[in-house]
């Protein structure tokens, strides 16, 4: 045999992950099992009270509606700020949100018939025309809204938009 065939590879390379494809794959799959936890999320009951805290402030009804929207729709925060009279619409008698979604991609979101309600009837209160925003800030201020509303109903829990 010859010497280039019975050489060994240096200790470096033995330890190196990089050198030994099968060793890689179980690190990554270590990696991956060590660090997957649970995802927190929200019961109806607790976004109840967060709804009834988010009542509280200045602009209750709207801020109240805006946390209610992003939970029973499962709308992303900057596409419930999107939203607009003229985006709800009906679908085999069943009422839907026409969404234009991440990446510009237009999407139909199916919308419980009490919020789609809620939301018609806070349009008209308002005189909100068709291609108005409901909830005309920023998605810095959805956060502090939501933040708040966690705040003043007492979570213990982290609240964010995705957990609604």
């Amino acid at each position: 045999m010859s010497s280039a065939f019975s050489r060994r590879l240096p200790d470096r390379a033995v330890r190196d992950s990089r050198f030994m494809p099968e060793k890689r794959n179980l690190r990554k799959n270590r990696i991956y099992a060590s660090t997957s936890r649970v995802v927190p999320y929200l019961l109806p009951d607790e976004v109840q009270r967060l709804a009834e805290a988010a009542r509280l402030g200045t602009n209750g009804e709207r801020d109240s509606l805006f946390i209610l929207v992003l939970y029973q729709t499962g709308l992303r925060i900057s596409e419930g700020l999107s939203l607009t009279p003229a985006m709800i619409d009906c679908f085999e008698g069943k009422p839907v949100l026409h969404i234009i979604g991440k990446g510009n991609k237009p999407r139909t979101v199916s919308c419980p018939m009490n919020l789609a309600g809620k939301l018609r009837i806070y349009a008209s209160e308002r005189g909100l025309d068709p291609h108005c925003r409901f909830f005309p800030f920023t998605r810095i201020r959805g956060w502090q809204i939501i933040k708040d509303a966690a705040r003043s109903a007492a979570f213990t829990k982290r609240i964010f938009p995705h957990s609604l």
